[in-house]
């Protein structure tokens, strides 16, 4: 037997959604807020261009300590919004216990050269606010239209309702 023929294996294509609409599927972390629009604040009639960064409301956030991935962070960091990056932890850094470190004011992520010269405890406070704290319970808010996206066990539900349809 060919051994290329013995790995080979025969995907499906993904099922078609049953309603139109912008739907995303987005980890509850504060990262999913930075990278990821819904191109829509509130119904697939009332399209926005402001419905991004969307906001964050807090109910519940928890908190898991991981290892910085100092190559990962380098190569994510260049295509983070970190004015928006910025916003998020302003957020939520109130409802942190114990706070959530301190990163800078302003940073030019464009800036690889820049990036690379970042000491450790900067990239390690980066990497905590970007991947170790999680939206348990909350609210994902379009600042444009004030729609409402619930946050239930880390996981926004952005499908749109049938009266928005």
């Amino acid at each position: 037997m060919d051994s290329d023929k013995r790995y080979r294996t025969t995907i499906p294509p993904s099922p078609k959604p049953s309603r139109p609409g912008p739907f995303r599927l987005v980890r509850g972390t504060v990262i999913s807020t930075l990278l990821h629009s819904t191109g829509s604040g509130g119904s697939s009639r009332e399209s926005t261009e402001k419905g991004y960064p969307l906001n964050i409301e807090v109910a519940e956030l928890q908190v898991e300590e991981s290892t910085v991935d100092k190559q990962f962070l380098l190569k994510l960091l260049p295509k983070i919004n970190y004015p928006a990056l910025k916003s998020a932890v302003m957020q939520i850094s109130n409802h942190c216990e114990p706070p959530l470190p301190a990163i800078p004011e302003e940073l030019d992520v464009s800036d690889g050269d820049r990036l690379m010269t970042l000491d450790f405890r900067t990239l390690s406070s980066l990497y905590k606010v970007l991947f170790d704290v999680y939206l348990v319970e909350g609210f994902l808010i379009c600042p444009d239209t004030g729609r409402r996206f619930p946050v239930k066990q880390r996981i926004p539900n952005m499908i749109l309702h049938e009266d928005e349809i």
